[in-house]
């Protein structure tokens, strides 16, 4: 239940007054009175807290008008609150990068007018968005800036608020016992505070969160060690959830009803082993998502819907489920839980005995992971791009409210002309008046209209400038990579060395991206002409940095190690890879890694010994294809009972003989009439139809055969065969 946490509960640390529907209708009420601007800025500030939990949008409207208005009357503490509301706003919505940008703009407003409550408020927000980030070093540093202010304001409400959500960022923490007992204790003590408060909506919160802990007890700390404890933290989390939905209900929080049905479901699964229970209460959570809309919800359910699938061995049930919440995540951008579904769907695979699926999306999984890994290079450009099109969003919606109040405006005149008519002779003196009023409305309206149109040109500018930087800084990142592209080149044996030990000979190398995560590697020593080609996990960037890792290792080994046969040279740089990880990973599991084909030449004695990872060779005498089978064996994997050593393979040398080794890029790759993968089956009889060329003309015939295959798709992978004859 790791990934159960979901990002709604942390909404409700946002949430200070406990608004329905008959105080929305006063606050309404009082905005038709108003006379006064502030007080209009404050009515719609407060409207726009009021809803943005039933309705966003709506919500969105408000504070975009009290924006408007508190420019206008240059009224600073407005502005803040509603920048900050819309800052709650496109975090409701699922938007954090918008939410990050008008909680910033809060920040430099309140720090101008020295509001220290406001501050906090925040700096708590702020470090909801990092904790829904993942970003627990500044979300604490946050947590902990807002605690101090509202201590030194004994503040009980928001210590509650904070109390709350720092025991979320402990329970977001690996799932050790001691870290669940940090995060109940700092529950309980927000528990205590809002009690006192009589803050339901709190409570509600408090008692879900104290649930989720006596859940993670049974259902992962205990389940394996001690299954009496399990059942009572179990029954104790039902507790909690049924207190807590109790609440919620009361009080219509229809997001809070949601979540906890989906953790009451997965704890009647946990406990009473009831499937078909369990989903009752799931069903029930997606109907209340759909009807408010709660996508990111609608994802979460799914998702432990599927996993509760699987540990019931309803496998085929589990498939579905999983499926329809990574098609939800990738619709809305949960990077997250579409991983987390790639790691579902392998694991389901792996359960059937369906390897070649599993395989699948265990590779997609991976992939996922090194593109998340490639986010902090482009980090800066995607937040100035998200600044940009903020910017630009808001004063679209600035200009739509100016045109609508326009119109009002227009309508007010005509209507005061009507009544005029209407009044007769006798109202005469009413029509001046009216017409008067009108006339300086209308003045009033060019100048605004004026000043307008200078704001608008001046944001224009800037808006441009915006752009400049973006440009230059996407040539420094591109400027970054050719140079590692140029750092990896250095390190691959340039084709005169390669010729010099094995005369015939070709290399294949394509690249999918500016850096490979393949790369071929050649040594003479010890009396052996060493060839090998390496498929590293991912490609681009982070598989450029394993790339420079397996081509030291493999130095290492016959330099350093004096390795000699290739089944040692696996076995070595298999235990220093998963050597070098575990030294800096603190106990985290990293699945990356690499697999390889390598060959040893013995020219004296005409025979080649081989040995490889996944990756098999190909050998072609006369016609005839024969395949040396690699170990089903990932480098980066520990040995273990089942697998202890990779397997060293001798073959006697002939005359013509050809052989070809090569990473799974060209394979893979999808292309042909019906858009399917070219397999290595087909890759196997094209080494026998080109075998009688000179290996130049093998090269050439390669690259038209790929080039051919994979048309207009784009390639999937890097490539990489090398053929010899020796």
């Amino acid at each position: 239940m790791k990934y159960r946490v979901v990002f709604l509960f942390f909404l409700f640390v946002l949430l200070c007054f406990n608004l329905k529907a008959n105080k929305v209708d006063s606050l309404e009420s009082v905005l038709k009175t108003a006379k006064v601007d502030t007080v209009k800025v404050d009515v719609y500030n407060q409207l726009s807290w009021a809803i943005f939990g039933s309705n966003p949008d709506k919500a969105l409207y408000y504070a975009n008008i009290s924006i408007i208005l508190s420019k206008r009357i240059k009224y600073a503490k407005g502005l803040s609150e509603a920048y900050k509301n819309k800052g709650v706003i496109f975090y409701v919505k699922g938007n954090l990068d918008s939410s990050i940008v008008f909680y910033n703009k809060s920040f430099e407003i309140k720090s101008q007018i020295k509001d220290s409550l406001g501050l906090a408020s925040v700096y708590t927000n702020i470090g909801l968005v990092n904790e829904a980030k993942g970003d627990y070093k500044n979300c604490l540093e946050n947590y902990l800036k807002a605690l101090k202010i509202f201590e030194s304001l004994d503040d009980k409400d928001k210590l509650a608020k904070v109390f709350n959500n720092i025991g979320s960022v402990y329970f977001k923490h690996p799932k050790t016992k001691e870290n669940l007992d940090n995060a109940l204790s700092y529950f309980e003590k927000s528990l205590k505070i809002r009690e006192e408060l009589n803050d339901k909506k709190g409570i509600g919160s408090s008692l879900y969160s104290v649930g989720l802990i006596y859940f993670t007890y049974g259902a992962s700390i205990y389940k394996d060690v001690d299954k009496v404890k399990a059942k009572e933290n179990l029954e104790k989390a039902l507790l909690y959830f049924e207190r807590s939905l109790k609440i919620r209900r009361e009080i219509n929080d229809k997001s809070g009803i949601a979540l906890t049905l989906t953790n009451i479901g997965s704890a009647v699964y946990a406990s009473r082993n009831n499937m078909n229970e369990a989903e009752k209460f799931y069903k029930q959570a997606l109907e209340i998502e759909a009807e408010i809309g709660d996508k990111k919800g609608i994802v979460s359910t799914l998702f432990n819907m599927a996993y509760m699938a699987m540990e019931a061995k309803d496998y085929n049930k589990a498939l579905d489920v999983y499926n329809k919440s990574l098609i939800a995540s990738r619709e809305i951008g949960l990077r997250d839980f579409e991983l987390n579904n790639y790691d579902g769907l392998a694991t389901v695979y792996e359960r059937l005995n369906n390897f070649k699926e599993a395989l699948f999306f265990y590779k997609k999984y991976a992939e996922l992971k090194d593109s998340l890994l490639n986010f902090e290079i482009g980090k800066q450009m995607s937040e100035m791009q998200t600044k940009y099109d903020v910017d630009k969003k808001e004063k679209t919606i600035e200009l739509l409210v100016k045109q609508k109040q326009l119109q009002d405006l227009e309508i007010r005149k005509n209507s005061l002309i009507l009544y005029s008519v209407i009044g007769g002779l006798v109202l005469l003196f009413i029509v001046i008046v009216s017409i008067l009023y009108a006339y300086k409305q209308k003045k009033r309206i060019i100048t605004l209209l004026k000043f307008q149109n200078t704001e608008i040109t001046e944001r224009k500018i800037e808006i441009e400038k915006q752009k400049d930087v973006i440009n230059t800084k996407n040539k420094l990142i591109m400027d970054s990579i050719k140079y590692a592209q140029k750092i990896q080149e250095s390190i691959l044996p340039p084709a005169s060395y390669i010729h010099r030990l094995v005369n015939e000979n070709f290399v294949f190398f394509k690249p999918k991206d500016i850096v490979s995560g393949d790369f071929y590697w050649v040594e003479n020593r010890n009396g052996f002409i060493y060839i090998a080609t390496v498929d590293c996990t991912g490609h681009g960037v982070p598989g450029a940095f394993m790339s420079i890792v397996g081509n030291n290792l493999l130095n290492q080994a016959i330099y350093e190690k004096n390795m000699v046969k290739p089944f040692e040279i696996l076995n070595c740089i298999n235990n220093k890879l998963i050597d070098t990880f575990k030294k800096y990973q603190d106990g985290n599991t990293i699945k990356d890694g690499m697999v390889l084909s390598l060959v040893a030449i013995d020219k004296n004695n005409m025979r080649i010994e081989y040995a490889g990872s996944s990756n098999h060779l190909y050998m072609v005498r006369n016609k005839e294809l024969s395949i040396v089978k690699a170990d089903a064996h990932v480098i980066g994997i520990p040995f273990d009972n089942n697998f202890n050593s990779f397997t060293n393979h001798e073959i006697e040398i002939e005359k013509g003989d050809a052989f070809y080794i090569f990473s799974d890029g060209f394979p893979d790759q999808f292309g042909g009439p019906k858009r399917k993968r070219f397999l290595a089956k087909r890759l196997g009889q094209t080494f026998i139809d080109m075998s009688d060329l000179s290996m130049c003309e093998q090269k050439q015939k390669l690259e038209d055969v790929f080039d051919e295959w994979k048309g207009e798709n784009e390639q999937i992978d890097d490539v990489l065969v090398i053929g010899f004859r020796v």
